[in-house]
């Protein structure tokens, strides 16, 4: 089962991962260096923490 697990985690992350930087580089190509092109990093980040979190089983805790 962990098995199934993490190539399903693994092919969700090749899925969205790759089209989502694709889209960042083009538009930091494209725009302001300063502004990012109003895509969010953190967006595609929270994504694949869910994924690992909901496919995966994987549970963890932020500390400040």
């Amino acid at each position: 089962m962990r098995s199934l697990r993490s190539v399903l985690v693994f092919f969700w992350m090749a899925v969205t991962v790759i089209p989502f930087a694709s889209v960042i580089i083009i538009s930091l190509r494209l725009s302001d260096r300063m502004r990012a092109g109003g895509i969010s990093p953190d967006l595609g980040f929270r994504g694949a923490v869910e994924a690992v979190r909901l496919v995966g089983g994987i549970q963890y805790t932020v500390t400040r």
